[in-house]
């Protein structure tokens, strides 16, 4: 596996990195926690110095790889590119962009909400709090964002094929904040393709799923995006479109996560809906082009 490095308390130190008693050396003691050295640019350890180093209570520790605070602030730079983006095209539509700002915004509030009770709800016996569920996000958008539309006498299927490119660009970036924060982090590989990174306890080369997923959602929103451009009538096929086939590919994208799934139904049964859903969404789309 190569060589790790591991930040925790002194109580953990002294268990190992994996809750195993450590055999103490000869003479006695514990052994000693030596420090690894790593690269942002290079993405690799070091050489660093075989020297002791202190430990800290764990809430006070620093994970390998990860820049603090950078989810919060690619979080909120990929809600301002999805508004800004959704702005644009709502407004090269002719529809009424103050309105769909008001909603968007109240939608992605709901979002947030959604996000944070979902994620409590999948780990209700583990009693997390800190995290946040996409599918949460998802969900709470989809449910408040057409009926805001209805209520402010909106076109909402327009609205939301507008919207779609926005949102996709939002997730491409919002998953960049996810990979240097490192949550939802890939499994270890050895291959050339993995790249350094953290599941917040031991750096080391992983597949880097929120980077392949980054990539899914940036290459749809362009995909839609492109769409649109040349034709601006779908009537909420190419949301649903678009919204499935990143469905779809995540699944996949999922097991190759280091988490393990909950349910071994609850993949197959969605990508398959998904994919039903994506083969008649196509199909509408290109009857309508024909």
């Amino acid at each position: 596996m190569g060589s790790i490095y591991y930040n925790g308390s002194s109580s953990k130190a002294r268990h190992g990195l994996y809750g195993q008693q450590d055999k103490t050396v000869q003479g006695g003691g514990v052994p000693p926690v030596y420090r690894a050295a790593w690269s942002w640019r290079k993405w690799k350890l070091l050489a660093a110095p075989t020297t002791p180093i202190e430990t800290c209570l764990a809430p006070f520790a620093k994970p390998p790889a990860v820049i603090l605070g950078s989810w919060a602030v690619l979080v909120a730079v990929g809600i301002a590119a999805a508004l800004g983006t959704q702005l644009w095209i709502v407004d090269s539509l002719k529809l009424d962009p103050g309105r769909v700002l008001i909603a968007s915004i109240i939608s992605i509030l709901a979002g947030g909400i959604g996000a944070k009770l979902w994620f409590i709800v999948l780990h209700l016996h583990e009693k997390r709090r800190e995290g946040w569920c996409l599918q949460g996000m998802v969900a709470g958008i989809v449910v408040a964002f057409p009926a805001l539309l209805e209520m402010l006498h909106l076109p909402i299927a327009s609205v939301i094929d507008a919207s779609t490119p926005g949102i996709m660009i939002g997730l491409a970036i919002g998953r960049l904040g996810c990979f240097f924060t490192g949550c939802c982090a890939g499994r270890p590989t050895r291959s050339r393709w993995g790249v350094w990174s953290s599941d917040r306890c031991v750096g080391m080369r992983r597949i880097p799923t929120q980077l392949m997923e980054s990539g899914l959602a940036f290459l749809i929103g362009v995909t839609v995006f492109t769409a649109i451009h040349f034709e601006n009538t779908f009537h909420g096929a190419l949301f649903v479109a678009a919204l499935s086939a990143y469905t779809l590919i995540r699944q996949g994208l999922l097991r190759l996560r280091l988490e393990r799934r909950k349910s071994r139904l609850g993949g197959p049964f969605t990508a398959i809906v998904a994919a039903v859903v994506l083969a008649g969404m196509l199909v509408l789309l290109i009857a309508g082009w024909s």
